[in-house]
């Protein structure tokens, strides 16, 4: 099935397309995964921040109740209140975050178990009397090792845990980033070899043919019908230069036609004058190159004027018929025979010396004596009368062969008709006879 040029045309659009559909898709889901790991990273960030404030402020703690066990302020036990509203509001932080993952949530009931455990110490701290500082010393040692120590830890391990995290998720947007400069890449590769290839194709589908079907018009244009387009598509274009291809054959085949018509005597179908011309000037470029003689002869039909008084022109087209069908029959495949005009005859004999056209000549005229026309119930009796003239004995050029030829012709009129006469016997013959031509023949 034939594929249009439309959908030739449009593929390398559609491929195009599909590439910018396919690369604006990987764009979409690369910004929209930068756009994930950037707020992933945003809350670890925060997650972070919020863990090293449990563990500066964890770490903190232990010195305002120092600070009481030596100066019983109670403005101390209202900061160190403030100090664990940090605590649990950091806490409260932390587990808002949705970054924050089960093993962390775990650490982080830990992180509260022992900050509650803290705030229980720190309130029998701040029950301390004078006479109790070794009880209260031991209070101390037990909040900071029972209660602060193991948050402190606890958050330096979360601290570290998150920071690998934040490291796998910016490796993770790098490593995204560079698949998708690969794919920026491959696409733009694509799009490169997708212009090239519509070049190519735009090239192959319509340059090429148009070019191709412009030259042949051109040719045809000119009379050349035997260029043929190249163009072997099965599209709109294919088609057409295939009815170019089958015109320019109709019009070689007709124009031949033409041309042989226009080279036929329409009555007789032997050649005219304008085919006569053409030839006799390439047999005499073909004599001249090559060295080698030919003969010519202007033939009348004598009497042939009374033939048509006395029987009619259309019998006069018949006798001429018959005349031009005896030539054909009697001259060689090699030889022309041409309608001069009215009842006159040319007959052309190439490579041909003036001896062997005579004798061709002499069994013609003979011919045309001996065999009577008959035409439907009318018998017609006609001869000929013959001139000669050869290249190069009697002439050098064309039209000097003619007039030596023609004038023959009308010696052998005066010497009697239905003779033959050459140009070198021409004023012999004239010397001879010393007629003179009827003047109604």
């Amino acid at each position: 099935m034939a594929t249009s040029i439309k959908y030739k045309a449009a593929l390398p659009v559609a491929l195009l397309a599909l590439a910018f559909v396919a690369f604006g898709g990987l764009s979409i889901y690369v910004l929209s995964r930068i756009e994930n790991i950037s707020e992933d990273l945003v809350e670890r960030f925060h997650e972070i921040e919020k863990v090293r404030d449990i563990e500066s402020t964890a770490g903190e703690i232990i010195f305002p109740h120092l600070y009481y066990l030596t100066v019983p302020d109670p403005a101390t036990r209202q900061k160190v209140n403030e100090m664990f509203a940090r605590l649990d509001g950091y806490s409260q932080d932390l587990h808002r975050m949705h970054v924050v993952n089960g093993e962390e949530r775990e650490l982080l009931a830990f992180t509260e178990n022992k900050i509650q455990a803290a705030k229980f110490i720190s309130s029998e701290i701040f029950q301390y009397t004078g006479g109790e500082l070794q009880n209260s010393m031991r209070l101390i040692y037990d909040l900071s090792a029972l209660a602060l120590s193991p948050i402190h830890y606890k958050m330096i391990d979360w601290n570290q845990d998150e920071a690998r995290q934040v490291r796998e998720l910016s490796a993770a947007a790098d490593k995204l980033l560079h698949r998708y400069l690969l794919g920026v890449f491959i696409f733009l590769l694509a799009v490169a070899l997708l212009i090239a290839f519509t070049f190519w194709l735009n090239n192959s589908l319509l340059i090429k043919p148009v070019l191709s079907i412009t030259y042949i018009t051109a040719q045809l244009a000119t009379g050349n019908f035997k260029e043929k387009t190249l163009v072997h598509s099965d599209d709109e274009l294919g088609k057409l230069a295939q009815n170019i291809n089958e015109m320019a054959q109709s019009l070689e085949k007709m124009y031949s036609k033409l041309n042989n018509l226009a080279r036929i005597d329409q009555l007789t179908g032997v050649q005219n004058r304008l085919s006569m011309d053409e030839i006799l000037r390439h047999e005499l470029a073909s004599a001249t190159r090559y060295g080698e003689p030919f003969t010519l002869a202007i033939f009348d039909l004598d009497h042939f004027k009374h033939v048509n008084d006395r029987h009619g022109h259309m019998v006069g087209d018949k006798v001429l018929q018959h005349v031009a069908e005896s030539c054909m029959n009697n001259i060689r495949n090699s030889d022309y025979c041409f309608r001069y005009g009215g009842e006159e005859f040319l007959l052309l004999f190439p490579r041909t010396p003036p001896g062997i056209a005579i004798d061709i000549i002499e069994r013609f005229r003979k011919s045309i004596e001996a065999d009577q026309a008959h035409i439907d119930s009318i018998t017609v009796s006609i001869t000929a009368s013959f001139g000669v003239a050869s290249y190069p004995v009697d002439c050098d050029n064309i039209d000097d062969l003619i007039v030596c030829a023609d004038q023959a012709m009308y010696m052998a009129k005066n010497a009697g008709r239905n003779t033959t006469v050459t140009c070198s016997s021409l004023h012999d013959v004239a010397m001879n006879r010393g007629k003179t031509l009827d003047p109604d023949d």
